[in-house]
């Protein structure tokens, strides 16, 4: 990339670049494989060095950390905490901003072609669509510059995403604001928009068709991958298990964007006042927790004083036992260090494309996977319910 901007090993598509040019230089752009990468025009560049000045990969936002605290936790809300992916953590955060007059939150959502964008919400029947997980990267468009608005008009603003994204707004401010508040995601990684998009064509999912949004996690139990999706207005379609193939790869690390194998914001310093994530290693029966874990349990860990603040005015609205870092840190690699590149990286995404799910799912023999732990979870419910 011309002006030493990251190369695609680097490069998260974070678009602080996109939304700092002043001067319409700079788009966002789809690579063969469907991931959005800066592309400068030269004939409107006026070589102001604005978009390496606010590329977080280049200048990498520092914030003013604490020791984190880390918490297992779950929402008391039955119904969020059952709607949620995890421990419904998001909704009892979000539940604060829509409270208070001036709050704004800013998520990702579906939109009603299933494509994957950020949304500024004051309308808590907006918590539908903007909870659970999203195994795709969000477009970021010019949010960064909607939130800037916001926080000068003096609103509350909550944001939430992956860590690049949130380096990418923090960069792209060049300050902290006392009235924005952040969480980031443990993040696996991000596949492409256009390999999901191509995997949605692959199941018969109409494009002229509405949709009210796309679960890949069960939402009668949100631990099992079990995708769907919901026809606006309709019924909800469940994917065969045959038909996994998008997920089961996404769970292998094989269609990762190519920086994130290469991430700069995963580790203990994070760039969210907060990190939420599944608490792993209780839910596979490795860390001792007495609340209930068979909806979802998350792991929070309190970065910054502004987090600590923020937890107080929520903790009410939860279950929560304080953990250590380490026991964060069991069967959730993710949170200080990236995955590995696998040689089916090389490959895979041409494979995806091209292979019906089940052929794809028969030839890498590419079945779900859970530990063995939570299997025996899976039995004793079972066996529960039977009895």
């Amino acid at each position: 990339m011309p002006h030493n901007l990251p190369n695609k090993y680097n490069c998260t598509g974070c678009s602080a670049c996109y939304n700092t040019c002043l001067h319409g230089a700079i788009t966002m752009r789809q690579d063969k494989e469907g991931f959005l990468i800066p592309i400068v025009d030269e004939s409107k560049c006026k070589d102001c060095g604005l978009c390496e000045k606010k590329c977080p990969i280049i200048n990498t936002p520092l914030i003013d950390g604490i020791t984190p605290k880390v918490y297992a936790t779950y929402n008391l809300n039955k119904e969020q905490h059952q709607k949620s992916a995890s421990g419904g953590l998001f909704s009892a955060f979000a539940n604060y901003f829509y409270a208070i007059d001036n709050g704004v939150i800013c998520a990702s959502a579906f939109d009603s072609s299933l494509h994957l964008q950020f949304y500024l919400s004051t309308n808590k029947e907006d918590l539908k669509k903007l909870r659970g997980s999203k195994y795709v990267q969000s477009e970021i468009g010019f949010i960064y510059k909607e939130i800037k608005k916001l926080l000068v008009e003096h609103k509350e603003v909550f944001f939430i995403g992956t860590p690049c994204q949130i380096a990418g707004l923090r960069a792209y401010l060049s300050k902290d604001y006392d009235n924005l508040f952040t969480i980031d995601l443990v993040c696996h990684g991000v596949p492409s928009p256009l390999l999901f998009k191509t995997y949605l064509n692959s199941l018969g999912v109409s494009t002229v068709t509405e949709y009210d949004n796309y679960f890949f996690r069960n939402q009668k139990d949100s631990i099992y991958f079990t995708n769907s999706y919901k026809i606006k207005g309709g019924k909800t379609i469940f994917i065969p298990p045959n038909q996994h193939s998008y997920i089961c790869a996404y769970l292998k690390s094989w269609i990762h964007r190519e920086a994130c194998y290469n991430c700069h914001f995963t580790g203990e310093h994070r760039q969210g006042d907060i990190t939420i994530g599944d608490f792993w290693g209780i839910l596979a029966g490795k860390v001792n927790f007495d609340g209930i874990k068979n909806e979802g349990v998350s792991m929070v860990m309190l970065n910054t004083t502004k987090g600590i603040q923020i937890f107080e005015k929520i903790k009410h609205q939860l279950y929560f036992e304080e953990k250590t870092l380490e026991d964060a840190l069991i069967d959730n690699h993710n949170l200080i260090h990236p995955d590995k590149r696998p040689k089916e990286r090389d490959y895979i995404y041409k494979e995806l494309m091209t292979l019906t799910p089940e052929k794809f799912i028969d030839k890498y023999n590419c079945k779900m996977y859970l530990p063995v732990s939570i299997w025996k979870r899976v039995l004793y419910k079972i066996l529960r319910t039977l009895g």
